[in-house]
């Protein structure tokens, strides 16, 4: 019985203060561990942080760098600056740049990249044209969508319609003669003359005289108050087909041939034939 008691005592006297113990520092430590790993993975962090803004500082530094590099050039318009840009696409907008502010088509040449190089030169040419109204120097570009871009700035400027007599005939010998206007640029040149004075004069009569049918077109919708796409006569021609075929938009059958003027074109006749049917060239 004694014994039983010495050993109750020695387990709550002993044991349990030990077990408590080891319990206690076992949870201590793991809430240490715990502490001291979210402030390693904070400084981690902020380390992680530190770089990233480091690196988009020094990014941000070359970039700046970059820039006054390419306004120091262009504005003094030194085009050897412009060999200390880092990129290739920097590089050849610099010296577009330049070359385009001095007129110089020879800086162009600098230009590696042909694609660029003759962007270059196109812009000096049309703005060389511009400035000096040379509507032939327009002719000279080598594509078509450059040159008509070119001739319309000379037209927006003030000239007569006797200037565009500068521009060579290119299809003055061509048999199939259906879209001259449109495609021969002295047509599209006195067209576009004529456009700008209908506008400016308010004067819808005009619209006929103009060779161009896309013009033409334009300036009657324009000018009109009719919208394109109607067909007041029903004779299965819109308004703006009316225009190109040079039919009356009012008249059922223009050249009084006994053929509307739809049907006409859709068996590729002439609407305004006259007297009969007469095929398209």
């Amino acid at each position: 019985m004694f014994k039983n008691k010495l050993t109750i005592l020695f387990f709550v006297v002993i044991i349990i203060p030990i077990f408590i113990y080891f319990l206690f520092n076992n949870y201590f430590w793991k809430k240490t561990q715990i502490q001291s790993k979210n402030i390693f993975s904070e400084n981690q962090n902020e380390d992680i942080e530190k770089n990233l803004n480091l690196k988009e500082t020094k990014e941000l530094n070359k970039m700046q760098i970059n820039n006054n590099i390419y306004l120091e050039a262009t504005k003094n318009k030194d085009q050897q600056k412009c060999f200390l840009l880092k990129s290739e696409k920097d590089k050849y907008l610099c010296i577009k740049n330049i070359a385009i502010q001095t007129l110089n088509k020879d800086l162009c040449g600098l230009i590696n990249n042909k694609e660029e190089q003759n962007f270059c030169l196109r812009g000096i040419t049309t703005l060389i044209a511009t400035k000096e109204k040379n509507l032939s120097l327009c002719a000279e570009l080598n594509d078509e969508q450059d040159q008509l871009t070119c001739i319309k700035k000379i037209t927006e400027q003030n000239i007569a319609i006797g200037d565009c007599d500068q521009i060579p005939l290119r299809f003055f010998d061509l048999e199939d003669k259906k879209n001259i206007g449109d495609i021969e640029l002295r047509n599209v040149c006195k067209s576009e003359v004529i456009y700008k004075k209908a506008v400016s004069d308010n004067n819808v009569f005009l619209c006929e005289s103009i060779i161009s049918n896309a013009i033409k077109i334009k300036c009657f919708g324009k000018l009109g108050n009719i919208p394109l796409n109607s067909d007041y006569d029903n004779d299965g021609l819109i308004y703006q087909d009316e225009i190109m075929y040079g039919s009356n938009p009012n008249i059922f059958d223009t050249d009084g041939d006994g053929y509307g003027d739809g049907d006409e074109v859709k068996k590729m006749y002439s609407p305004i034939g006259g007297g009969g049917l007469f095929k398209l060239n």
